[in-house]
């Protein structure tokens, strides 16, 4: 079900800034320990419990990348398009109340058609989208902010990545819940320093060098905090984690990711993609 349109009030936001080479790996130093952010009593029973949360999806990308005429999340796969598998599996988490697309304004229309048609019991609304992702972001927080839309966590992700697994979803929301922010990454023991004129340098200590993927999920009130604060600095972030790191002391965990869940970006990830769904017989968990 495709909510009615909300285009929420444009806010000044600096131009893009230019991504690094690789950015979409987004490297992090992983704790060597994960469960030593956090040692208090409580942590058992909060993590327990069953917090509410409103999913943000990012469509607003285009097929340069891949070489695409149109917007890669609009590509088929397995018989439907890309973003309604991530749409899909979002709404099978019982902790998600509510999916905000963030689409281009132009294609509002047939991406309302698309998930109206394909996941017609999803409860989505749709938003514009901006010139960064960052502003997508923006611009979707804005409209659950507006609209009144409560929840105690948002969860971020991208709408090129259809193998998302609920479940992670699930562990996701309830980490984040009990510390803050919570992400999966994946190690990338193949990931090098770049120096001047592309040299490779060494990493520089012992701390393991990890993979970043999406959903990203944080306490609702620090991200509309981090937001506001970059929207006021014209600061624009490489991705949900980089702001609320930037503008709160959120504690941001992260936690195993999930090898199925990648990002198509190429077009042999459709392929990937389409053999992974025919072995887990359609339905991520």
């Amino acid at each position: 079900m495709v909510l009615p349109a909300m285009i929420a009030a444009g806010a000044r936001i600096a131009p893009e800034l230019t991504r690094p080479i690789r950015a979409v790996l987004r490297c992090i130093r992983v704790p060597g320990h994960e469960s030593a952010r956090r040692t208090d009593a409580n942590l058992t029973d909060m993590l327990s419990q069953k917090p509410s949360a409103v999913a943000v999806v990012l469509a607003g990308g285009n097929g340069s990348r891949f070489g695409a005429a149109q917007n890669k999340v609009y590509l088929p796969l397995a018989g439907r398009r890309v973003i309604s598998w991530s749409v899909e599996s979002l709404a099978r988490v019982p902790n998600v109340t509510g999916i905000v697309v963030a689409v281009r304004r132009d294609e509002r229309a047939f991406a309302a058609a698309v998930l109206e048609r394909e996941v017609p019991d999803a409860p989505v609304l749709l938003v514009d989208g901006g010139q960064s992702r960052h502003e997508s972001e923006y611009n979707a927080f804005r409209a659950i902010e507006e609209r009144g839309i409560n929840a105690d966590v948002l969860v971020v992700h991208d709408g090129a990545r259809p193998l998302i697994s609920p479940d992670l979803v699930s562990r996701l929301i309830g980490v984040a819940y009990a510390v803050g922010g919570a992400i999966p990454a994946l190690p990338a023991p193949d990931v090098v320093a770049l120096g001047e004129e592309g040299l490779i340098e060494p990493v520089m200590d012992d701390a393991p060098v990890a993979r970043v993927q999406t959903p990203q999920v944080f306490r609702t009130g620090a991200v509309l905090t981090a937001y506001h604060a970059a929207a006021r600095e014209g600061f624009i972030g490489t991705d949900t984690a980089s702001c609320v790191e930037h503008f709160t002391d959120t504690v941001v965990q992260t936690i195993p990711g999930d090898d199925r869940n990648i990002k198509v970006t190429y077009p042999q990830d459709l392929f990937t993609a389409e053999r992974v769904l025919a072995v887990t017989h359609y339905v991520m968990r």
